[in-house]
């Protein structure tokens, strides 16, 4: 019966195994031109806006998903609804400068937040 390896003598073996990571080809040079970009306002305003529509999306998914906790998360739909809300709402009192595809979502998901009532909403 051989003997087990002690941890020390897998560990060597681990640490001698060399696994070559493959490089994006091309995607260095927008990678860093993107790091380099200074945050602007509006842009902040817009990855904080994103964050909240995925977060609104994702109880969406679950609620269709998961009919046991259906009401905690309809309740915390609306907490997350109401801060995209205040977002949108303090984006237009700061005038910022957000592109107007980025507008065009933020519209369309307001739309079926006010308009239609909540048995009608789909997303």
């Amino acid at each position: 019966m051989p003997k087990p390896d002690t941890v020390r003598e897998r560990l060597e073996k681990m640490g001698t195994t060399f696994k070559p990571v493959p490089r994006a080809l091309g995607n260095e040079r927008v990678i860093q031109a993107e790091e380099n970009k200074p945050f602007t306002p509006s842009k902040v305003m817009q990855q904080k806006i994103e964050k909240v529509i995925r977060v609104i999306e994702g109880y969406h998914a679950k609620m269709n998903n998961d009919s046991e906790s259906y009401l905690a998360l309809f309740y915390d739909l609306k907490k997350t609804e109401k801060e995209f809300i205040d977002l949108l709402k303090e984006a237009e009192q700061r005038k910022l400068n957000i592109p107007s595809p980025f507008i065009r979502r933020i519209e369309a998901i307001r739309a079926k937040i006010n308009d239609k009532p909540l048995y009608q909403r789909s997303f």
